[in-house]
C-alpha cells in the first residue's frame, strides 16, 4: 500500500497495551515551527478590528524553481519507559466511515467556499447547525477582510486604447495602481536587467527557472515600480511570493506576455498595471463544550476554499475530522472545556484564527492549553505531524501502540496553517496533515483521491490525546 504497513490495527486500545515504548519525557527541541498547509489563491491583507495585522506567514516559492527538499522522519526517543493510563478502544473504521460520510455531504453540497463570500457563509451555517445538533453552543463569530480583487486588477495598455490585459495578481502583492513604461526583463537574472535600471518603469518578465520573489526583488532594486510576470506555458497562472512586495505584481497569460514584448520590440510601450482590494465580511464558527474549570482545549481547521476549487483535502477533510471527534465526545466528560472552531478566510492568510485570538483577552487566551490543527488531510502516503514537541511526541507514541503509521516533520515546506496563529502567543499546537498536497488548489482536490483512512486515523489520534490529558496536560 504505497509504503503502508498492509495491515493496520483498527483499535486504539491502548489501555491493554501497556505500552513500554518511549513516553518522550522531557524531550529537548521544540518542533512549534509555524509552517503548514496554505499555499494561498489569493493575497489577503488586513483583518479590521482592533488589534494590527500580524506579518504575513511563509509563502509559496514558483513552482517551476528549484523543487523543495520532501519533509524527514523525526526519529523518536529512546526515553523513560512508562505505560499509557487506560482509556476505551476506538474503531478507526467507523471514525473513516463517519468522517467520509460528513466530508461527502460538506462537498457535495457546500463546494466551492471561497474565502469571504456568501459561499462561505452558507458553509458556515451548515456547521453551526451539525454542531448544534450535538448539544454544542454555537457562535458565528464575524470579520471582516481585504482581499485583493482579480476582476479589477490587471494591466491597460496605452498603445492599444487601454485594452486591459487580465491578470492575477500574486498573493503578498502590494497593492495600488502605477503607471510607466514596460520593460522586458527576460527571467530576471541579475544579466537581464537593463544597465541603465528600472526607474519608474513596469518590468516585464517570464516566469520560471527562479522563484518569483526574487525576480520581483531584483527588478525592485533597479527601481521598478512594479512587475508583470507572463506564464512559462501556455494560459493564465496564479503565484505566491515569499514575502510581501513593496511593489505590485500580477501573472499574466503566456500568449499575453508574448504578444507586449513583440509591441515593445517596436517602440515604446506605456501601461498602468493595477492591483486592486475589496472588503469582503468572513466568519469563524465556534462550538463549546464547557469543561469543569477554565482551561480550554481548542481543536480547529479551516472551512474555506479558494475560489472554483471543491476543497475535498484543503480543507473539507479537516472539517470532517472535527465533525467526527465532536460527535464521538459529544456525551464525554472531559477535565477541561472543549471549543471547536472551523476558521474562515484561512485561504486569504489565516485570518480568522489570527482574528479569534487577537480578540481574546490576554487572561482567556492564557486558558487556551492546547490546540489541535487539522488540514490538508485525506490524500498520500501517511500522517504527518508538528508542532510542539510534547504534544507530537505523545501522539507518536500513541500512533505506536495502535500501529498507525506517523511522521513527526519540523515543518512543511512553503506552507502554513492555523495553528501558527496559535504559535505566536506560545499556546502549545500540533497539526494533522497527510503528505499528499500535489492537487490542493486544483479542480483535481476532489472526493476521488480522498482515502478515509486518513480521516478515522487522525479523528482517533485526536480523540486518544484528548482522553488522556494527564499525559501531556500542563
Amino acid at each position: 500500500m504505497d509504503g503502508r504497513r498492509a495491515t493496520v490495527r483498527h483499535r486504539l486500545g491502548l489501555g491493554i497495551l501497556a505500552l513500554t515504548a518511549a513516553l518522550w519525557v522531557g524531550c529537548s527541541g521544540d518542533l512549534a515551527t509555524p509552517t503548514s498547509i496554505e499555499p494561498t489563491a489569493a493575497a489577503a491583507a488586513v483583518t479590521t478590528g482592533t488589534t494590527a495585522p500580524i506579518t504575513s506567514p511563509a509563502g509559496v516559492a514558483d513552482p517551476t524553481a528549484t523543487p523543495a527538499v520532501a519533509p524527514s522522519l523525526t526519529p523518536t526517543s529512546s526515553a523513560t519507559a512508562t505505560p499509557l493510563p487506560q482509556i476505551a478502544p476506538v474503531p478507526v473504521d467507523r471514525l473513516s466511515e463517519t468522517a467520509f460520510a460528513f466530508l461527502t455531504d460538506l462537498t457535495g453540497n457546500h463546494s466551492p467556499r471561497e474565502s469571504g463570500t456568501d459561499q462561505e457563509l452558507a458553509a458556515a451555517e451548515y456547521l453551526a447547525a451539525q454542531f448544534a445538533s450535538m448539544g454544542f453552543s454555537v457562535e458565528i463569530q464575524p470579520f471582516t477582510v481585504e482581499s485583493i480583487s482579480e476582476e479589477r486588477s490587471g494591466l491597460a495598455v496605452d498603445e492599444t486604447g487601454g485594452e486591459r490585459v487580465p491578470g492575477i495578481p500574486m498573493n503578498r502583492s502590494a497593492t495600488g495602481e502605477v503607471s510607466g513604461v514596460l520593460v522586458p526583463v527576460g527571467l530576471a537574472f541579475e544579466r537581464d536587467i537593463p544597465a541603465q535600471g528600472l526607474e519608474g518603469s513596469i518590468a516585464l518578465a517570464q516566469r520560471g527557472t527562479i522563484t518569483f520573489e526574487e525576480k520581483v526583488r531584483r527588478a525592485a532594486a533597479a527601481g521598478a515600480i512594479g512587475v508583470v510576470v507572463y506564464n512559462n506555458a501556455p494560459g493564465s497562472f496564479g503565484g505566491t511570493l515569499g514575502t510581501a512586495s513593496s511593489i505590485p505584481v500580477i501573472g499574466i497569460a503566456q500568449e499575453d506576455g508574448r504578444r507586449l514584448e513583440q509591441l515593445i520590440s517596436a517602440g515604446r510601450v506605456e501601461a498602468t498595471l493595477t492591483v486592486a482590494v475589496d472588503v469582503r465580511a468572513s466568519r469563524n464558527v465556534i462550538a463549546e463544550k464547557p469543561g469543569p474549570g477554565p482551561e480550554v482545549v481548542v481543536l480547529g481547521g479551516h472551512y474555506d476554499t479558494v475560489a472554483g476549487v471543491p476543497g475535498a483535502t484543503d480543507n473539507g477533510a479537516g472539517i470532517a475530522v472535527l465533525l467526527t471527534i465532536a460527535q464521538e465526545l459529544q456525551d464525554q466528560p472531559l477535565p477541561f472545556g472543549l471549543r471547536i472552531i472551523a476558521f474562515g478566510s484561512e485561504e486569504l492568510g489565516l485570518k480568522g484564527s489570527r482574528f479569534y485570538l487577537d480578540a481574546l483577552s490576554a487572561e482567556e487566551r492564557r486558558q487556551l492549553v492546547a490546540m489541535l490543527n487539522f488540514d490538508a488531510l485525506g490524500s498520500g502516503r501517511i500522517i504527518q505531524v508538528l508542532g510542539s514537541s510534547q504534544l507530537s511526541g505523545r501522539v507518536s507514541v500513541i500512533a505506536a501502540g495502535a500501529d498507525i503509521e506517523v511522521m513527526r516533520v519540523g515543518e512543511i515546506q512553503g506552507a502554513t496553517s492555523d495553528h501558527a496563529s496559535f504559535d505566536r502567543f506560545l499556546i502549545p499546537n500540533i497539526m494533522f496533515a497527510s503528505d499528499d498536497f500535489s492537487r490542493i488548489h486544483t479542480p483535481d482536490d476532489n472526493l476521488d483521491i480522498v482515502d478515509p483512512r486518513f480521516l478515522g486515523e487522525a479523528a482517533a489520534l485526536g480523540i486518544a490525546l484528548l482522553e488522556i490529558p494527564e499525559f501531556w496536560l500542563r
